[in-house]
């Protein structure tokens, strides 16, 4: 198995990570297309933030694809989960996922959550990655994650 590396993001990843995310815009909350003035804008008040980490997700120094994960009322939240879809069915990101949350529990042993949309195909990959829906709401679904570590 090729080796999953979380790479902090930086100002080189900008193209990519607004590409990725105009592309997939249908799974997340903000649908609007994002400029790159929108995507350096993010990026600059990104930096300013504590306990806040985007990562590019590498195998073989190729970015594949990228997750956050911030701080938030005193429970991970995952967010910006992103799979460039040539690398879609191989158990990447779930491996890279199971990563993040290993890291995540290491720095602070809270809670990790995610927000996901009803009609998103990654309600039942979150569910298969040991992710239960905590409650329902009105566009999406909270989870929370109860596997171990």
């Amino acid at each position: 198995m090729k080796e999953i590396v979380l790479h902090p993001i930086n100002a080189g990843d900008l193209s990519n990570l607004r590409q990725w995310k105009n592309d997939n815009r249908e799974a997340f909350f903000c649908k609007d297309e994002i400029s790159p003035e929108q995507q350096y804008e993010w990026f600059c008040a990104y930096q300013e933030r504590i306990n806040d980490y985007m990562f590019i997700i590498l195998i073989d120094d190729i970015g594949i694809g990228c997750m956050g994960i911030r701080l938030i009322d005193n429970e991970w939240d995952i967010y910006n989960v992103i799979l460039h879809h040539k690398y879609r069915r191989k158990g990447l990101m779930s491996k890279a996922l199971k990563e993040l949350i290993y890291v995540a529990h290491l720095y602070k042993l809270i809670p990790i959550t995610v927000k996901v949309l009803k009609n998103n195909s990654a309600v039942n990959w979150y569910k298969k990655n040991e992710f239960v829906i905590t409650s329902k709401q009105s566009d999406h679904y909270c989870m929370s994650y109860e596997g171990d570590l």
